[in-house]
């Protein structure tokens, strides 16, 4: 019975208050100096960087980008990193998508 008052109280508090503490959970580790989080690399991704250090400039890089608007938050990032390396490393760059999205 307790529960269930405690979601019914939490399906009723007010969306100012719900993007207030969301706020305060983007803006706190902004403003705290020093407030750093852990960044790893993980295997995948130091195959895929040595991979195309280990390739001679001019060498050519066929990419293929078949993702749709769904997936692009995580997808485009990961896209432009890719191909800010290739570029830096003077490498030629060939894209390709078959989605018509």
């Amino acid at each position: 019975m307790t529960s269930r008052r405690w979601l019914d109280r939490m399906l009723n508090v007010e969306s100012r208050v719900v993007y207030g503490i969301m706020g305060l959970a983007a803006l706190v580790p902004l403003l705290i100096p020093g407030f750093v989080l852990p960044v790893t690399v993980t295997a995948p991704v130091r195959r895929v960087y040595d991979a195309v250090e280990a390739l001679a400039p001019g060498a050519p890089v066929f990419v293929v980008m078949d993702f749709d608007p769904s997936v692009d938050p995580e997808m485009t990032p990961m896209a432009v990193a890719f191909l800010e390396h290739c570029f830096r490393r003077r490498l030629r760059v060939t894209g390709m998508t078959l989605w018509p999205q």
